[in-house]
């Protein structure tokens, strides 16, 4: 019976034996496709974990007043310095202001435009120079430009025209001037329980 099946192994066709290099060869590949697997899995858990890989995105809310402050006189120095750029044409007759009036001379201007136009084309590279360097007198600039609009905006519009300050500007002005007082309400709050805690 042994005999009669080690015939019938002998016997057997080609494509019904199975292969010894094509059994190696499948347990091969399965086996460097695991290793691959594992090592994809043990790189993926390291890069993970590395401190290197990891990104924490910037927090929204101030850590304390001074961050607070500085994130304001960051965005400020832009604008102010922004809003300078813009009305300096206008000492020489070719800003928006000007040519919201149809004019070509500063001379020419209303002197509440005259005003407002030297105010912007001086106050506003030095504050936008002093909120840069972190200097107080640059808030200060800032409280006075932004309540000057405020005021003017509201009113004094018809007195402006033909280019009195739009309605978002005074917006705008008046949550600068919101978010000053609340930042300097905040820094002394925290120096005021620093000096409790003393």
């Amino acid at each position: 019976m042994a005999h009669a099946a080690m015939c019938a192994g002998v016997c057997a066709s080609p494509a019904a034996r199975p292969s010894t290099f094509s059994c190696r060869r499948t347990v091969s590949v399965a086996g460097a496709v695991r290793l691959r697997a594992v090592r994809g899995a043990r790189c993926h858990r390291k890069a993970r974990g590395s401190p290197a890989v990891r990104a924490e995105l910037p927090s929204l809310v101030p850590e304390d007043s001074a961050d607070a402050l500085g994130r304001f006189r960051k965005v400020m120095t832009v604008l102010y310095a922004a809003g300078g750029a813009l009305h300096f044409p206008d000492l020489l007759g070719q800003g928006p202001i000007s040519s919201a009036c149809g004019t070509s001379s500063f001379s020419e201007l209303s002197p509440l435009l005259q005003a407002v136009t030297a105010g912007w084309a001086f106050l506003g590279p030095a504050a936008s120079f002093g909120l840069a360097t972190g200097k107080p007198w640059g808030d200060a600039i800032v409280v006075a430009v932004a309540s000057c609009e405020v005021v003017l905006g509201i009113d004094f519009a018809d007195a402006m025209a033909p280019s009195p300050i739009p309605a978002p500007v005074v917006a705008a002005q008046i949550v600068s001037l919101a978010s000053v007082f609340a930042i300097y309400l905040w820094k002394r709050s925290e120096e005021g329980a620093e000096e409790r805690e003393r």
